[in-house]
């Protein structure tokens, strides 16, 4: 068996997908003032 604790493994599988999107947002967010600035 993979999963012995799967609630833990599907937590943490969640939070690091989650914490991917946040700092791909964060960059996203930075890129688009970058350009404000630019323009």
């Amino acid at each position: 068996m993979l999963y012995k604790f799967p609630n833990v493994e599907y937590d943490n599988l969640v939070f690091k997908i989650k914490e991917m999107i946040e700092k791909r947002i964060e960059k996203i967010k930075l890129s688009l003032k970058n350009e404000e600035m630019i323009l």
